[in-house]
């Protein structure tokens, strides 16, 4: 019997898809889940729940979005990544992940995608691979730089430096073996507000040659004007739905 989902999450699809070059008869059940809360801690907590309940044979795509927040990794120190009295004067919420990486402010401009699944099927080049092939299909040139960002694919650096930056991830395995990737998407992130509450250092803008963390990132409406969050998650549901089918 399957377990009753987090409160607050919809299934808005499920397909069932076999997977060709994993023996005959073997199956991957996709999972298509959508968070309707804004609350940052009631989505990081059904993203825990859906962890607990993850299955092998089943993949699940987890969609959501927040009100404004600030979300730190596991080994931040939320006084060293935020500035607490703008925060405060803001109404910003500061909370914790699991997963490692740097702070993140979103609001309703930003699309979440989880991807959780047993981790003998899935892996963070796989689920950049999917994210990746469904921005091209969507029209958008994107390419990855460091060790988890997407970047608007700028052919000249003399104008895009290293920001152009309009996703990040993280990543990680639980004891039992599922693995968890999550991405944002800055849709139409409100860069104003982003930039009031984020305190980053001086050498880390530095390294990524820009002046201040709003000139390091971007929205992607800035660039696709027509570009809207539903066509993506459909795009990156039937790329999953490919990739399971390999």
């Amino acid at each position: 019997m399957s377990k009753g989902l987090p409160k607050g999450v919809l299934q808005i699809d499920s397909q069932e898809k076999k997977a060709l070059s994993q023996g005959a008869g073997k199956s991957f059940r996709i999972r298509v889940l959508l968070s309707n809360r804004r609350n940052i801690e009631e989505n990081l907590a059904a993203e825990e729940e859906l962890v607990r309940q993850a299955a092998h044979g089943v993949l699940c795509l987890f969609f959501w979005r927040n009100e404004d927040c600030v979300v730190i990794g596991k080994n931040q120190d939320p006084e060293a990544e935020c500035r607490m009295d703008a925060a405060e004067n803001l109404g910003i919420r500061i909370a914790r992940r699991r997963t490692g990486g740097g702070a993140v402010y979103q609001d309703t401009g930003n699309l979440n995608v989880s991807f959780i699944a047993p981790v003998d099927s899935l892996n963070e080049q796989i689920c950049e691979g999917i994210l990746l092939k469904a921005l091209e299909k969507c029209g958008v040139k994107a390419r990855k730089t460091g060790r988890n960002d997407l970047v608007i694919d700028d052919a000249d650096p003399e104008t895009s430096g290293e920001g152009g930056k309009f996703s990040g991830s993280a990543s990680r395995m639980t004891p039992e073996g599922t693995f968890l990737f999550h991405a944002t998407f800055m849709f139409a992130v409100n860069l104003d507000r982003m930039n009031a509450v984020l305190s980053v250092s001086p050498n880390k803008l530095a390294r990524h040659r820009v002046a201040s963390v709003r000139s390091r990132v971007t929205n992607l409406c800035e660039h696709y004007p027509d570009m809207k969050m539903e066509p993506l998650m459909r795009t990156i549901i039937s790329e999953t739905a490919a990739y399971c089918q390999m």
